[in-house]
């Protein structure tokens, strides 16, 4: 690309030069694979350095991975094109017994597989559970404060087991805006019952009954 890997001139006429591949015979699509920066999170995947790369390309796709079994393909910054829906894939290590090292052995490759509609329907229910299993230990909390969790337990209809994993997951996702636990017990903030109204709203304004991501 050049000697510079920060230097935005030499992104951009890189990118330029690459393009000119686009005009052969067939009209290929051309895929440029790029690192963001350090230590990335999920929604800052746009390629290191050179940020006119982005004025040169038709869409900036990514990868992300949650658990390391499943990717995320969607893209970021932009697209030029319709949108699309994140869509899943694994990686699997396939071979042949075509093709063989020095010592007779299959040579396996890492190959991306489009996750079936039936494993993320499956996904995105068990993701729907525990969604709505959240919001009722939070809604338990805020009207009935500072009980066990064998109480919330009771009041959620979830196992009693479950119920601190729900807690410390509203808690860590919302930097603990929700709790306030000075006396060792889980007593909800101003925060935590503005969500619980929120949510209250959400549904009425939908006019149905819907699970909201908190």
């Amino acid at each position: 690309m050049g000697d510079k890997v920060n230097d935005p001139v030499q992104g951009g006429d890189f990118m330029r030069r690459i393009r000119l591949f686009t005009r052969v015979n067939g009209n290929p699509a051309i895929i440029v694979a790029a690192h963001p920066v350090k230590n990335a999170g999920k929604d800052n995947l746009i390629p290191y350095g050179a940020g006119a790369i982005l004025n040169e390309v038709d869409g900036n796709l990514t990868i992300w991975t949650d658990d390391g079994k499943e990717l995320s393909l969607h893209w970021q910054g932009k697209l030029r094109g319709l949108d699309f829906k994140p869509e899943l894939f694994q990686i699997q290590l396939r071979g042949s017994p075509n093709v063989l090292d020095a010592k007779g052995r299959e040579v396996l490759l890492p190959i991306m597989m489009p996750v079936i509609a039936a494993s993320r329907q499956a996904r995105e229910e068990s993701e729907q559970a525990m969604a709505e299993a959240t919001e009722k230990v939070l809604r338990a909390v805020v009207q009935s404060p500072g009980q066990p969790e064998r109480a919330y337990a009771n009041e959620a209809k979830i196992p009693p087991g479950s119920v601190r994993r729900h807690l410390l997951k509203l808690e860590r996702d919302n930097k603990s805006i929700y709790f306030d636990r000075t006396l060792k017990k889980w007593l909800p903030t101003g925060k935590g019952e503005a969500a619980i109204k929120k949510m209250d709203r959400c549904k009425s304004d939908a006019g149905m009954s819907q699970v909201i991501d908190i």
